[in-house]
């Protein structure tokens, strides 16, 4: 019996290491998706290139794991050159805060096959696919395009050679035409009259595939080929230099990429990767062989507790669950509040606890809200109030916390001053003064009290 259990443990060891040599003998199978990640090693991934950009560009060369509006908005990245990469171009990237961004110095480049339709009605500018040159996943080999970039004052005239699947759109301005598919609130929206310049056209088409416009101290760059901006676009024959050239129409400015495909995922600050070291774990998950034999183990140990169990499986006494209080203390702790009509202590408490997951989840740089109008910009896009209904709702707070301090204020004083006339200059104790406070403190109006926290409600609701 015991040297059947011993040939079956060696057959299942002899086999499991058969699977993970035949495993890692396969071929590498690479996921041709588009995901722009800083973090990924895939042909349409961005490790690679981020690595090369940040050694290749003398000004500099930063990725950021923060929302491009975010970006945008901060004082910290201003006159700088903010990159964004990406297949659908997001709908909170308004024309107006790329321009307001523009218009201080700024560069901003934008590498997309698609946007809203805002910014197609807007800045008058559009994507389209080419109908003879349409490819899907994984390049085509020896199926090529060439493109040409414009002589300019630093660079001459030069033909480069691209894959097609890097390049199956182009720019054009906006039709007409399609403005029927738009919304009134999109046609109403302002057209700003941007004037473009192409740099980069197909050279068979003659159609653009990079453009510029200036406004105010800065410019828009527009790019039909975000691919190009990937592992796979930057090693492809002679693509680096029509990247540099593409990043050079920026001028000397230090070069910020926007990267939101992990912003859930980053590695621990903590703990941080030393480099050139993997985690266990993600060596054995990204070795398709290591994976197999990890699972057939999960598997076979799964099997043995199974079985395990069913032997030695005892009788569990049953408990009964626990009532739940929290109800009971809920509605116990509000009777309190009642009885003693204390209204001011719950809106006080409400808007403290209001601002803390403002803070949490909005990530605010001010405590005085009114006055930080970056931080007013924040609370409107996370929510989609606008920003006068914001700053509505904090100006109603902040008269109502005023005047609730003054009366408290003026009331203390006066009756401190009874209090020590009354006990002939002896010092007051604390907790009768704070007694008497409350009971003659003016009580908020059922109105104003239900009207204060519908305010609160219209942001937490939207958190």
């Amino acid at each position: 019996m015991r040297s059947n259990n011993r040939l079956s443990w060696v057959l299942a060891i002899v086999g499991i290491l058969f699977v993970i040599v035949f495993l890692m003998l396969q071929k590498r199978q690479f996921k041709w998706e588009t995901n722009y990640s800083t973090y990924s090693d895939e042909p349409f991934g961005c490790q690679l290139f981020d690595s090369i950009m940040s050694s290749s560009c003398t000004q500099g060369y930063e990725v950021v794991d923060t929302r491009i509006d975010s970006i945008l908005l901060s004082p910290k990245w201003k006159r700088h050159m903010v990159m964004e990469i990406c297949d659908l171009a997001e709908l909170n990237l308004t024309p107006k805060l790329v321009l307001d961004f523009v218009r201080d110095g700024g560069v901003f480049l934008l590498a997309s096959e698609y946007w809203n339709a805002e910014f197609v009605w807007s800045l008058n500018a559009s994507f389209k696919r080419d109908d003879s040159n349409i490819h899907i996943g994984q390049p085509v080999e020896g199926e090529f395009q060439q493109i040409v970039f414009k002589q300019s004052a630093t660079y001459p005239e030069h033909t480069y050679t691209l894959s097609s699947s890097l390049c199956d759109y182009y720019l054009t301005p906006s039709d007409p035409a399609d403005t029927v598919l738009f919304t009134k609130d999109i046609i109403k929206a302002k057209k700003y009259n941007l004037k473009w310049s192409d740099h980069v056209f197909l050279k068979t088409s003659q159609k653009p595939v990079v453009s510029t416009a200036s406004y105010g101290k800065g410019q828009i760059i527009l790019c039909s080929m975000p691919m190009l901006f990937t592992n796979y676009g930057i090693m492809e024959s002679d693509n680096f230099g029509l990247i540099m050239r593409i990043v050079s129409l920026a001028g000397k400015k230090k070069i910020v990429r926007a990267d939101e495909t992990h912003r859930f995922e980053l590695p621990n600050i903590e703990n941080p990767i030393q480099e050139g070291e993997t985690p266990i774990m993600d060596h054995i998950l990204n070795n398709q062989a290591l994976q197999t034999a990890f699972y057939l183990t999960l598997a076979g140990l799964l099997i043995f507790f199974i079985f395990n169990s069913r032997r030695r499986q005892r009788i569990i006494p049953v408990i009964k669950a626990k009532t739940n209080g929290q109800l009971n203390f809920v509605k116990q702790i509000g009777s309190l509040y009642y009885r003693n009509g204390s209204s001011d202590s719950i809106i006080r408490k409400k808007y403290a606890m209001l601002m803390a997951e403002i803070k949490k989840k909005v990530r605010t740089e001010s405590d005085d809200l009114l006055n930080s109008h970056t931080d007013l910009m924040r609370i409107a896009a996370h929510t989609g109030l606008t920003l006068d209904e914001v700053r509505q709702v904090f100006q109603r707070m902040d008269s109502y916390l005023r005047t609730y301090e003054k009366t408290e204020n003026m009331l203390r004083q006066k009756l401190k001053t009874q209090l020590q006339k009354q006990y002939r200059g002896t010092p007051v104790d604390e907790k009768v003064l704070e007694s008497q406070l409350g009971r003659k403190m003016p009580k908020t109006s059922n109105r104003t009290m239900v009207e204060l926290v519908d305010l609160m409600n219209r942001i937490s609701e939207r958190l």
